[in-house]
């Protein structure tokens, strides 16, 4: 392709994103707002396409990942779950003291509000925890640990070739078990977010 064809436009779908340099709210605004406890740290799950699989069981099994936890700050932390955009009714029903849906719907929420969201649910958490959506790209453009939590019902999936590149590359850290999982988040707490460079 002759160079004089060549335009460099960016990365037009992330360039509003790193617009975004402040929450809208504030980390006790946010939790009241979503009925968290403020003084608990959370995880933020971003679900994605209910077609390959990713269902509200990935949510609980995480959350009994931290329930059954021996450490006190991994038994009180929730977690804040954007549901992927056609199964957020299914995954309302999940929602406890610990486990916020966030949004409940997509319904007349435009696209600007839906990114702020977004942006508020990424800066406000611990960690960023998925199954297999590039939306942890999202959370790792702003510096969020993030976790891919290897099952072996997702394997097609997580096996995808951009997926896997992105496992290759070494941005996100990979769990297979609970204690792994237990693991990743408490060296995260401490600092020592191993994927970070």
């Amino acid at each position: 392709i002759p160079a004089s064809l060549i335009s460099v436009v960016g990365a037009y779908q992330f360039d509003e994103w790193f617009d975004l340099g402040t929450p809208a709210l504030s980390r006790e605004e946010f939790c009241r707002r979503f009925w968290l406890e403020s003084r608990n740290l959370f995880l933020f799950y971003i679900g994605s396409s209910s077609i390959t699989g990713d269902s509200i069981e990935a949510v609980k099994e995480i959350y009994r990942t931290l329930s059954d936890s021996n450490d006190p700050l991994l038994k009180r932390m929730a977690i804040v779950v954007r549901p992927p955009l056609n199964s957020a009714r299914e995954f309302g029903t999940v929602e406890s003291e610990r486990i916020a849906v966030v949004p409940k719907t997509f319904d007349g929420l435009s696209h600007a509000e839906g990114r702020q969201l977004l942006f508020d649910c990424v800066y406000h958490s611990t960690a960023v925890v998925v199954l297999h959506t590039t939306g942890v790209i999202d959370a790792l453009a702003k510096g969020k640990p993030s976790i891919v939590v290897l099952r072996e019902s997702q394997r097609k999936v997580q096996n995808a070739e951009h997926f896997a590149q992105l496992l290759q590359s070494g941005a996100v850290e990979s769990v297979k078990t609970p204690e792994e999982l237990r693991s990743a988040i408490l060296r995260i707490i401490e600092g020592a977010d191993i994927c970070k460079q």
